[in-house]
């Protein structure tokens, strides 16, 4: 039992002192209250990381694909291990349908969830954009303490809520 104690403290100490330069000399993270993601019914408020690298997951969400059509894609943690807890996105798989999200970019944008649903970590669709207009797609690992599924969360624009962040 002392042995896996140990064993586990080391563990938590390496991973916390270890931080590998991930971000090269002239690259800084995009993270500022100028964009960011809210969504009531999880209790979420948090920045959006628009640098173009998964480095951004450690500080929150990712925006990991915009386009011209007006879709984006999130993405972040549903749980760290370093500080060991909750991710951005842990309660992401309690949304359902009707469920608002806005987040704001350059602009304020107001969704409508849409769909909630599980799918394979090898499943690459979700961030197919291809056929899509204005839609948001937000995923993370699911279930929780597991990185074997995503919980996908799609969400449509609308242009008519009427909404206050």
């Amino acid at each position: 039992m002392r042995l896996k104690i140990v064993f586990f403290l080391l563990l938590y100490l390496f991973l916390s002192f270890y931080n590998p330069e991930i971000v090269g000399e002239n690259e800084e993270i995009i993270l500022t209250k100028e964009s960011g993601i809210k969504i009531p019914e999880i209790y979420l408020d948090a920045e959006i990381c628009k640098l173009e690298r998964d480095v951004c997951l450690d500080d929150g969400v990712w925006m990991k694909y915009f386009d011209e059509r007006g879709n984006i894609l999130l993405t972040g943690h549903s749980f760290t291990i370093v500080p060991f807890g909750a991710g951005v996105f842990y309660a992401l798989s309690d949304l359902k349908e009707g469920d608002i999200i806005s987040i704001w970019l350059d602009e304020s944008l107001v969704y409508i969830v849409e769909d909630v649903f599980v799918v394979s970590r090898y499943d690459l669709d979700i961030e197919n954009f291809e056929k899509l207009e204005n839609t948001l797609v937000l995923y993370t690992c699911f279930p929780l303490w597991s990185a074997s599924q995503r919980i996908v969360v799609r969400a449509t624009l609308c242009n008519l809520c009427e909404y206050e962040l």
